[in-house]
């Protein structure tokens, strides 16, 4: 892929974040005077911020040091995160501030169920692991990758096909619930599985500070090296992880118990970076 081509991509992914998360404003416009259930979590337009976060970050790598899958990552983020702030404000538009105003607002209330995970997956996960030259540490580190993945996703099918009421919007259904206990179980197991490897993701970056030093010895990286530096926000733009009360969905919906062990694990992710500098720019 030549340097144009990845820029133009990397170029429309940011111009896709942008067009979603203006619409997301839209739909949050017309609904400002009508709360969100108190289920709701997050403050309102939090994703908003981490999607900008996350894309100017990603930008800025992906059209610099394309060889670099940390950017790319957080580009696909930002259209994650972008994606779930306008599924909730135009749901919360369609089912509470205008029933019936829009179609599909059922439909939508279901995307905030599930979608959290794919995207905060590049950024709480996979970045530790990656960074800061888009390779793992050693070969060690793989079983540990592909754990986390096989576990985010099949606690991401659990959360998008849990039985009965939505947990962040009550009173509807999930528009494709699956009945059985057992979408609960398998989603409690797979959550864990991704919560301690993202333990290990986090542990790595111990790892990475005694590495990093022998590898830059032994690669003598040219001034178009793919390595970057990245300064981590302590604020962390994604504060709604954070700040937001923890509340257990209804004993129905599932996951129950790892979901909040796995989310609190996100929150404390240093995720948003504040500066992405290039080593060394081409």
């Amino acid at each position: 892929m030549t340097a144009q081509t990845s820029a133009r991509i990397a170029r429309s992914l940011a111009a896709l974040t942008l067009a979603i998360s203006i619409t997301a404003c839209v739909f949050l416009a017309l609904s400002i005077d009508t709360a969100p259930p108190a289920e709701t979590f997050g403050f309102r337009g939090w994703g908003l911020l981490l999607a900008a976060a996350s894309g100017a970050a990603g930008l800025v790598l992906a059209t610099r040091v394309p060889e670099n899958p940390i950017g790319w990552l957080l580009l696909v983020a930002s259209v994650g995160a972008a994606t779930q702030e306008f599924a909730a404000q135009y749901s919360n538009y369609g089912i509470y501030d205008s029933p019936g105003a829009v179609p599909a607002a059922d439909v939508a209330a279901w995307i905030p169920e599930w979608v959290w995970i794919p995207y905060m997956v590049p950024i709480a996960f996979y970045v530790p692991l990656l960074y800061p030259d888009g390779r793992l540490l050693s070969a060690r580190w793989r079983p540990v990758l592909i754990a986390g993945t096989i576990g985010a996703a099949i606690g991401t099918a659990a959360f998008a096909f849990a039985p009965g009421e939505l947990s962040s919007s009550p009173g509807i259904r999930n528009p494709i619930g699956l009945e059985g206990a057992w979408i609960a179980r398998v989603g409690d197991v797979s959550m864990l599985v991704f919560v301690l490897a993202l333990a290990a993701a986090i542990a790595s970056r111990a790892c990475s500070g005694r590495t990093a030093s022998a590898r830059a010895s032994d690669s003598h990286p040219s001034k178009h090296s793919p390595t970057i530096t990245l300064t981590v926000s302590r604020s962390r733009a994604a504060s709604g992880f954070c700040s937001s009360t923890w509340r257990r969905p209804p004993s129905h919906a599932a996951p129950t118990d790892s979901v909040f062990v796995s989310r609190i694990g996100l929150s404390i992710v240093p995720s948003s970076p504040s500066c992405v500098r290039p080593a060394a720019f081409p």
